[in-house]
């Protein structure tokens, strides 16, 4: 995990998305749950977050000191209004306007891409 983590370690926008994802991979939540985070989910104070993948189930995950920086520091770089947690960035550098909701494949790649980084196969 640590591994994976440092592999992730630039400053640039994307990079902070990437480990606040790979933070919150290992904290019990399913890809699917993941993509479907809006960020008027976060609980403020403690940055907890109420997840639910059917909407007659919501439970509280907990989010370690880790993936609460990594959330912190990519939400003070977001400048887009799309409600989703975690979004797709356009290659065009005008972030307000190109963002798209990740996908589960999505998520899959940027994890396989880091645990190739990190030395993991």
């Amino acid at each position: 995990m640590e591994r994976l983590l440092q592999a992730a370690s630039a400053g640039d926008i994307k990079t902070l998305r990437d480990r606040a994802i790979l933070s919150f991979s290992f904290r019990g939540l399913r890809v699917s749950e993941l993509v479907q985070i809006n960020r008027d989910q976060l609980i403020s104070k403690g940055r907890n977050l109420a997840s639910g993948a059917k909407e007659t189930k919501i439970r509280i995950v907990f989010i370690s000191d880790t993936a609460k920086k990594a959330l912190e520091r990519y939400l003070e770089k977001r400048i887009d209004i799309d409600p989703a947690l975690f979004v797709r960035f356009s290659k065009n550098k005008n972030f307000r306007e190109e963002t798209k909701r990740l996908t589960s494949r999505s998520i899959q790649r940027i994890v396989k891409l880091y645990a190739a980084k990190a030395g993991n196969r």
